[in-house]
């Protein structure tokens, strides 16, 4: 994992072109609760900097193939992301779907305490972030993040 910015010390001008140089798609596994840790730190650190009446609403955008979100514990990321929902962070994982077995094709199995036999599920039924955009192509990236970041602005405006 490796934060690009810190966006105190970037034109905005800037990002685009740092963001798409820095991307490269090649890390095998992402330890998503010590991420998530680490960007609650971030994001903690920018609002104790912030001169705001009150804390500001901040949105943490996670970028992936959304595999393996369940490897370090559903529970682990569970209260990873309501700690940053409590800091009032919404997170936002866009999923990319590489296209060789759609991830919502993907089925797990769940074992339940009361039941005979284990049950197979959908995935996505399991994945631990509430707000998630499955893209199934890069073309569609740039609006399927702006629609999203409109629906959350939307949101924070009727809190």
């Amino acid at each position: 994992m490796k934060v690009l910015t810190d966006f105190s010390a970037i034109e905005p001008t800037a990002l685009g072109p740092l963001l798409l140089s820095e991307l490269s798609f090649q890390q095998q596994k992402t330890n998503l609760p010590h991420m998530l840790q680490t960007m609650d730190h971030h994001f903690r650190e920018a609002r104790n900097a912030a001169s705001t009446a009150g804390p500001p609403h901040q949105m943490l955008i996670i970028l992936g193939d959304g595999r393996g979100a369940l490897n370090d514990g559903l529970e682990n990321v569970q209260k990873a992301i309501a700690r940053l929902n409590r800091a009032e962070v919404t997170t936002l994982y866009i999923v990319m779907d590489n296209g060789k077995q759609s991830i919502v094709d993907v089925r797990v199995v769940e074992f339940q305490a009361n039941a005979s036999e284990p049950k197979i599920i959908p995935y996505m039924g399991r994945f631990p972030f509430p707000f998630y955009a499955v893209v199934r192509g890069v073309g569609a990236l740039p609006s399927t993040m702006s629609e999203a970041i409109r629906q959350w602005f939307e949101l924070i405006a009727s809190d």
